[in-house]
Order: structure tokens, then sequence, then C-alpha cells
């Protein structure tokens, strides 16, 4: 089967055999006999008959057209090619359409609620691929496809409390959802932090029957709930107040009068106590004990002392008690960079790290940013405390105290700003920038954060009358906008022998122009506070 000129299919492809080497030909000639006329090359020019196309036949009315063959045949994927060029050049780029159905005679809506989606279509340019999503909507009466409104309603019941004498009852909220689909009623108590209670699902999705019963229904229906009414279930009344904006347009539309939402009762004991509480806490914090509620004062109350005779909380203990009160949950955000580069010219890489700041008690934590094709594959945990090795993207330290290179100091609030060098395990790590969070916070706390004190900048080391510095910043801007950028101002700072750190420029920029932010330095007010 196989002579010069033939066509071979080989897995559905024509391979045209168009010449050969000495050594087939000899053996040809050998064991079959040919003659060199028989292994004349073929030009390749020559046209070689296409196989023919598998036509998909067309709708033969039985059945919807959208599930016939030719329709189906426009949904099979097409053969990818591969293009590395094309795949460097175009991954991760995506277009992104908001898009509704259409109802049009040729392809109608199965419902009329179907026209009143809404949808995100994507188009991945690297392979033409396109994606369909419908976003969810809070309480939308959407899912699966098929209407299923849910009703929702809040409330509140109110809890005795007989085993306490600080209060002797609590008012929990809630809120009710009724499915229109079954008659079915869920109630959840939305979880508040650090309140003691179990919170969340308070009673799970079911048909609640009637307490007592009555009418022709066991059971509760939607007609039992409406805004400032009452409804008991198992043994609890549960008040409503108000309901959202889904609900009450869909009592409306069924045409159901909705009062207006009313407010949740004061819980005047548990304001109480925790004012109370917050008042011994004050207390407590400076050693001293008194009756709040007979109007005494600290520097009027006693003094706690165990029999021994000393305090019973020593100064460092205290402040360390304070500190964590004042600022729990208070964590400053920066990006970072560990730059190896110059070490170690060949193998050296410049990675980005996020490192989180935790005021409360001063400990450190350091992520790593995971880059796309960056070659390393997500790792849990790269380094603890007390171990260490590896390379790999992720967490890269857990929260801990880190204490500054040959010194038995840890770093405190006052080293970290933009600039500044953390060393961790022998890694230095340098601060580039940070969250607007965290810069608001350093401004506002420069006792904390000298190098966000005003006083204490660049402003105030450079000399005053200085006409050559006056030159530079005219020269900084020759499009004579009135304006210079913060890295701009850094480069004339560095001429004038005035070393800056980044922080500095922010505290800079944020003290002449607060309008304008840390970008951009209004040069007229920079004159005026130089005085030059």
């Amino acid at each position: 089967d196989l002579r010069i000129g033939e066509v071979v299919m080989v897995y559905n492809r024509q391979l045209l055999l168009h010449d050969c080497d000495e050594y087939t030909r000899d053996f040809y000639m050998q064991e079959f006999g040919y003659t060199p006329q028989d292994f004349s090359p073929v030009p390749l020019g020559d046209v070689v008959p296409a196989a023919r196309k598998q036509e998909v036949p067309p709708h033969n009315l039985f059945g919807k057209e959208e599930d016939s063959e030719l329709n189906c045949h426009k949904l099979v994927p097409r053969q990818k090619q591969s293009n590395p060029l094309h795949f460097q050049e175009h991954d991760g780029k995506v277009l992104r359409f908001t898009c509704r159905m259409e109802d049009t005679p040729q392809y109608p809506c199965r419902s009329p609620i179907d026209a009143s989606r809404q949808f995100v279509l994507t188009y991945h340019i690297v392979d033409d691929g396109i994606g369909i999503f419908e976003p969810k909507q809070r309480n939308s009466g959407i899912e699966g496809g098929e209407r299923c409104p849910v009703l929702r309603y809040y409330a509140y019941f109110q809890e005795q409390l007989g085993e306490r004498h600080q209060e002797r009852s609590r008012i929990r909220r809630c809120v009710l959802h009724f499915f229109l689909e079954d008659g079915s009623i869920q109630v959840t108590e939305p979880r508040e932090e650090n309140s003691g209670i179990v919170q969340g699902v308070f009673l799970k999705r079911m048909r609640v029957p009637r307490d007592p019963p009555r009418g022709r229904s066991k059971y509760l229906e939607m007609e039992d709930l409406h805004v400032g009414g009452k409804v008991r279930m198992f043994s609890r009344n549960y008040h409503i107040v108000g309901c959202d904006n889904f609900t009450r347009a869909f009592l409306q539309r069924e045409g159901h009068d909705v009062p207006p939402d009313q407010s949740y009762p004061d819980d005047g004991d548990r304001g109480q106590i925790y004012m109370q509480r917050k008042q011994w806490e004050e207390l407590w914090l400076t050693g001293w004990c008194g009756c709040v509620d007979n109007g005494l004062q600290p520097e009027y109350a006693l003094r706690i002392k165990p029999k021994g005779g000393a305090s019973h909380k020593t100064v460092a203990e205290t402040e360390k008690i304070r500190k964590f009160i004042e600022n729990d949950r208070k964590v400053l955000r920066f990006f970072a960079v560990w730059d190896t580069r110059k070490e170690d010219p060949l193998d050296g890489e410049r990675r980005a790290f996020v490192l989180n700041y935790y005021l409360s008690d001063d400990e450190i934590e350091i992520l790593e940013v995971c880059e796309r094709n960056s070659g390393r594959d997500p790792f849990p945990k790269h380094l603890t405390p007390r171990q260490g090795g590896g390379i790999s993207a992720g967490k890269f330290l857990e929260r801990v105290r880190v204490r500054k290179p040959g010194s038995n100091n840890y770093y405190s609030p006052k080293d970290m700003y933009m600039g500044a060098m953390v060393v961790v395990h022998c890694k230095a790590f340098r601060l580039l920038d940070a969250d607007h969070h965290s810069l608001r916070y350093m401004s506002m706390n420069p006792q904390s954060f000298p190098r966000s004190d005003p006083a204490q900048d660049a402003i105030r080391r450079v000399p005053d009358g200085n006409s050559i510095m006056r030159q530079e910043l005219i020269e900084a801007d020759p499009r004579g906008t009135g304006f210079v950028t913060t890295p701009t101002l850094e480069v004339v700072f560095s001429r004038m022998g005035c070393h800056v750190e980044p922080q500095e420029m922010i505290t800079i920029g944020q003290y002449l122009d607060p309008d304008m932010g840390a970008e951009t330095i209004n040069i007229e007010n920079l004159i005026d506070c130089l005085q030059i």
C-alpha cells in the first residue's frame, strides 16, 4: 500500500507519499521488481483531494429545533490550537458584559420572570471561551430557575431571666423567613459579638403549628404574619417590627396593607449592665475599686491590696491589659519585599509579602503574595516561631513577637513605617507601602509613630531661608502646575543633603495639603512652611 504518489489515511488524516530515500528505493526494486520510473518524486504543489466533509442533517420536524442535531453541532467546542505567544499575551484577559434574556417569537422565555433576570457574560480572549452566570441577589425569589419567594420579617421576643439579679429580662432580636412554596418558617438570630449567648439558627425550617390551633388550617399561614403584630410559636411570643423591601412590595402587590416599620424596644437592664461593666473596667485597670452606684470617684475609692501588702497588679501587667483593651483587633497592614538580587546576582529574586502588625500585643505576621506563574505551589505554612526552612508561597511567619537583630528588644510601633527594614530570622523585609487605614491611624497617633508626626518630619531638618531650595522646587515643576509629586520632592531633598523616608514624605503631603492627599504637594504651601 505504500507507493510514491499514493494517499494514506492515518487517524482520519491524509498523508501524501511524495518521495523516499535510496535504501527504500533499492529494497522495493529487489524485492518487488519495481522500476526507477515508479519512484519519480511527486511535486508538492499538486493538490491533494480533500476528504469529504460530513454533513449534518437539518431539523426533521421531530421534537424541538433547539434539540436537533444541527443545533447541537454548533455547541461542539472546536479543537484547541497550540499558540504559546497568543496564550502568553492574552492569559488572564477576560471581557465582562451584563446581559439579560430577550423574549422573541423565535426564542420565547419560559416565564415572565426570566425576562427580568440579569446575567453576566464573560469572554476569555485566550481561548474564545464564553461563560454565563447569574449573580446571586439576596432574597430575589429565584432559586434554581424557579420562582420560590421568601418573605423576611424582623422580630424580637422577650426572654425572662429568673436566675440573674442584674437583669430580669432580655430582648433578643431575630429574623423570620416564611417560604411561600410550602408554608414553612425558619427563625434565625443574628450573631452578636461577645454576647455569651449561643446564636444562629433558632428554629429550623419547618411548618409551624398554630398555638393555639384555630381555623381550617392547623399550621401558620402568610396571613398570620404582619408588621406590628404578634405570632406565637412553640409557647414563645414573637413581636414583628418590620420587613424587608421585597416582602413589603410583594404584600402590597397581593393587596395587603403593610404598616411602616417599628423600632426595637430599649433593653434597659442590659444597657445599664454594659455601662457599669465599662466603669468597673476602668477602675480595675488602675487598681482601684469602689462603689460606682454610690457615685464614688476613683480617688475616693478603696485601694485593694493582698495580705502581703503588695499591689495585686504590677505596672507592666496593668499597662499590658490596658494596651490590649484599647488596641484589640487593630492591625496595621504593610506591603513589603524580600530582595536577594544584590547578594546573589544569579539566583537572587524579589518576592512580595504582606506584613501585619498587631497593636494589641506587638506581634508580627508575614504572608507571601502568591503570584501567578511564579513556579511555586501554594503551601499553608513556611516558617513558624520554632522551625524554619523550605521556600514556597503562602504563610511565611505565624503571628509572633520578633526581636530586633542584635538586641533583646522587640519591634515596637515606632519601628513600623514605610521605608523601614524588618529582619526576621536573618531575612530582611523592606516596607514599601501601607493601606489607607494604616496610614490614617499612624497620622492620628504621632506619639506612637514619630515618622508620622509633622513636627518631627523632614521639613524641620531643612535650613530656613535657603534660596537654592526654592530654585530647586521651581525647577521641579516645569509645566507650572503648582504641584510636585512626592518622588520628585524626595529627589529635591536628597540634593539638599536631607535624607527622608517614604513615610515622612507622606506625612509632609498630608500636613501641607490634606485635600490633595500624599501623592502631590502644593509648592506654595511648602515654600511658606520652609520660609524660603
